[in-house]
């Protein structure tokens, strides 16, 4: 059992997001969410909670669901800023799906009275779009 449990953590802990070719005739908005985000904030070690949302329109490539899953669930352990985690995810994304449109919503939970809520956007041209 605990040789499986540290292969599933060392799959989530590598884990990065994946993509396979858009076929489709259409060019659909694909939202996500993952209603469950965790990090550690690295300045006091206390767990922080997220809601993160991603929608995008795809040109040529869309998210494999479970790598994207797995990579983010890799946050859970790191140490990292609230307002840096949507910009990591963001320009993961970005990078690997080349979409025409994105953007990502992060709800932070509220800790300490306060409450964190990120957004990010962008686009541009994409020629499969645009015949």
């Amino acid at each position: 059992m605990n040789e499986k449990r540290n292969t599933i953590e060392e799959m989530i802990r590598n884990a990065k997001p994946e993509s396979f070719p858009w076929r489709g005739k259409n060019h659909p908005t694909v939202t996500l969410f993952f209603p469950e985000l965790t990090w550690k904030c690295p300045r006091q070690a206390y767990p922080d909670f997220g809601k993160l949302s991603v929608s995008y329109v795809p040109c040529q490539k869309i998210l494999e669901m479970k790598s994207f899953k797995l990579y983010l669930n890799s946050f859970r352990d790191r140490y990292i800023g609230q307002e840096r985690v949507p910009d990591e995810i963001f320009e993961a994304l970005w990078e690997l799906l080349n979409p025409h449109v994105i953007k990502l919503d992060l709800k932070v939970s509220p800790r300490g009275n306060m409450k964190n809520h990120i957004k990010i956007e962008r686009r541009r041209k994409c020629e499969s779009i645009h015949p």
